[in-house]
C-alpha cells in the first residue's frame, strides 16, 4: 500500500478480525456437526456480503471461523 496509513488501518484491521473469529470458532467449535455446517455456510455468506461492501474488518471476522472450522473438520 503507498500509505502508511491505509497499511497501519489494514493490519488492525486485520489483528482484529481474526481475533474475533477466532473467539467466535472456539464458541462454535462443541456443537454438532450440523450445526457447523449451517454456521460455516452463514460466515461465508456474511464474508462474501462484507468483502462487496469493502468492509475488511467483519470480511476476517467472518473469514477466520470459515477456514478454522472447515479445516479442523
Amino acid at each position: 500500500r503507498p500509505y502508511a496509513g491505509d497499511s497501519l488501518r489494514r493490519s488492525r484491521d486485520r489483528i482484529a478480525g481474526t481475533l474475533a473469529g477466532a473467539i467466535m470458532a472456539g464458541l462454535m467449535s462443541p456443537l454438532p456437526r450440523a450445526w457447523l455446517l449451517v454456521l460455516v455456510a452463514v460466515c461465508m455468506t456474511l464474508m462474501l456480503a462484507y468483502a462487496l461492501l469493502n468492509d475488511y474488518l467483519l470480511q476476517v471476522t467472518f473469514m477466520t471461523p470459515t477456514v478454522v472450522l472447515l479445516v479442523g473438520s
